[in-house]
C-alpha cells in the first residue's frame, strides 16, 4: 500500500501563500489539485539507502556501503510570495541602507583634503539647514522610508503575508546577501539521491566592453569625439589602437547539474518482502517528483508555481535556490500493467486508499536536470564545503 505520502485536499501551507484569500478561486467554484504530505517518518525519502538502484547486495544492517555512497540532498520548498514583491522589498531595503550610509559618509565621514570636500560640506550644511528650519530628522526619515518600518505598510504586509522568508543560510555572514531571496515555506519532503556524475565542477566567466553611452551622462558625446580623432589617427599612421578596460559580466543564469538514476522494479529477496512490491515505492517517488514540479491551477487566472529546492552535494556544489529544469522517466526492459495505491485525504480529514492501474517496466530510468536560480559565486562555493547536513536518516 501507499507508504510515503498522502494527497491532502486541504493542506495547511495554503494559508501562507501571499494574496491567498484573493486567488483561492472560491467565487468560481474551482479547487486546487491536492498537495502531498508525508505519511510516515519525517518526510525524508532516502533513495540511496532504501531503494533498489544498484544490483550490489545491501542488507539493512550493512551500513558501510550506505555511508559511503555520494549523495545529492534535495530539500523541497513551496514558493509562497510573488517574486516581484520580494524583489521590490529586497531592492528597497538595500537602497535605503546604502543611501543612509552614503548620507552619513557625505555628511561627516569623508576624509579631510578629499577632492569632494566642498561638495560634502555643502551637502552637510544643506541637511543641517533643513533640520534646523523644519525639525526634520534626515537620518530618521531615511530609516522610516523603509517599508518594513512604516506601520501602515507593515500592517498590509502582515495581512497579506508579504514578508519574504527565505531558505535559512545557517548564520554564515558571507551568505547573508542571499537571505530572503525568495519567499518560501518548506514542503516537509527531503530527498537523498545517489550521485555518481562525472562532471565535478566547471565555471564560465566573461568580460565585456563598457557601454559609454549608458555609463555616465555626456560620456557618449565624449567618446564620439574620441572616435572621430581615432579615425583620423588610423588614416595617418601605419597602426593605431587603444586597449580599453572591460567590465566583468555578472551571469544571469545559474549553473546546472544532471543526475541519472535506475530504479529496479524486479523482486529480490534482499530488499523485498511479500507484503509489497518494489515498483510501488519506485512509482511513488517518480509520481512525487513529477507532481511537485508542475504548476497547480487555483482558478482561471492564477496558479501556484512548481516547487524549488535547496540542493547540495557536500564539497561539490550548494544551490541555495534551485529548480528541476528537466525531468524525464524512461521504461527499461519488459513492461506490463500493474496496480498501484495512493492515499487521499479529503477536506474533512478522512483518508481513502484508492487503486489505479499503470504501466510498470522492469526498471525506471530517471533523468533529472537541476538548475540553480543564483549565479555561482565564492559565497555559494564555500557554502558547499561548510554547509552542514543535519537531517536524520530513516
Amino acid at each position: 500500500m501507499s507508504s510515503y505520502f498522502k494527497l491532502n485536499s486541504n493542506p495547511e501551507f495554503l494559508n501562507e501563500v501571499a494574496f491567498g484569500d484573493i486567488i483561492k478561486g472560491v467565487d468560481t467554484g474551482s479547487k486546487l489539485a491536492p498537495y502531498p504530505e508525508p505519511t510516515i517518518g519525517n518526510g525524508i525519502i532516502n533513495v540511496s539507502k532504501s531503494f533498489k538502484w544498484t544490483k550490489t547486495q545491501r542488507r539493512q544492517d550493512n551500513d558501510y556501503l550506505q555511508d559511503n555512497i555520494p549523495v545529492l540532498h534535495l530539500r523541497e520548498y513551496y514558493v509562497t510570495q510573488p517574486g516581484f514583491i520580494t524583489n521590490v522589498q529586497n531592492i528597497f531595503e538595500t537602497a535605503m541602507s546604502s543611501l543612509k550610509n552614503l548620507g552619513s559618509a557625505i555628511a561627516g565621514q569623508i576624509a579631510e583634503g578629499s577632492a569632494i570636500d566642498t561638495a560634502a560640506d555643502w551637502f552637510s550644511s544643506f541637511l543641517q539647514t533643513v533640520e534646523n528650519k523644519t525639525g526634520f530628522d534626515t537620518a530618521q526619515a531615511i530609516e522610516d522610508a523603509s517599508p518594513m518600518n512604516k506601520s501602515i505598510v507593515q500592517d498590509i504586509i502582515k495581512t497579506q503575508n508579504l514578508i519574504s522568508r527565505g531558505i535559512p543560510v545557517d548564520g554564515y555572514s558571507y551568505m547573508k546577501t542571499y537571505e530572503n531571496m525568495y519567499g518560501v515555506t518548506a514542503s516537509k519532503f527531503k530527498y537523498i539521491l545517489p550521485y555518481f556524475e562525472d562532471n565535478w565542477k566547471s565555471i564560465n566567466n566573461s568580460w565585456q566592453d563598457i557601454d559609454f553611452n549608458n555609463a555616465l551622462p555626456g560620456a557618449g558625446k565624449l567618446m564620439s569625439k574620441f572616435t572621430g580623432a581615432a579615425n583620423i589617427a588610423k588614416n595617418i599612421s601605419t597602426g593605431f589602437g587603444v586597449d580599453f578596460a572591460k567590465t566583468f559580466s555578472y551571469a544571469n543564469e545559474g549553473p546546472t547539474s544532471k543526475l541519472s538514476l535506475i530504479l529496479d522494479n524486479t523482486y529480490d529477496s534482499y530488499f523485498d518482502d511479500r507484503r509489497y512490491n518494489s515498483y510501488q515505492h519506485n512509482w511513488e517517488l517518480i509520481f512525487l517528483l513529477l507532481y511537485q514540479n508542475l504548476p497547480n491551477r487555483r482558478n482561471k487566472l492564477f496558479f501556484d508555481p512548481p516547487v524549488i529546492y535547496k540542493a547540495q552535494v557536500p564539497g561539490v556544489f550548494s544551490y541555495l535556490y534551485s529548480y528541476i529544469s528537466a525531468l524525464s522517466v524512461e521504461c527499461v526492459g519488459n513492461r506490463q500493467p500493474q496496480e498501484i495505491f495512493l492515499n487521499f485525504q479529503n477536506e474533512e480529514g478522512l483518508l481513502e486508499l484508492k487503486t489505479f492501474k499503470t504501466l510498470i517496466p522492469e526498471a525506471f530510468k530517471v533523468n533529472i536536470e537541476l538548475k540553480s536560480l543564483l549565479p555561482e559565486t565564492k559565497n555559494l562555493f564555500l557554502h558547499s564545503l561548510q554547509d552542514k547536513i543535519t537531517t536524520s536518516v530513516t
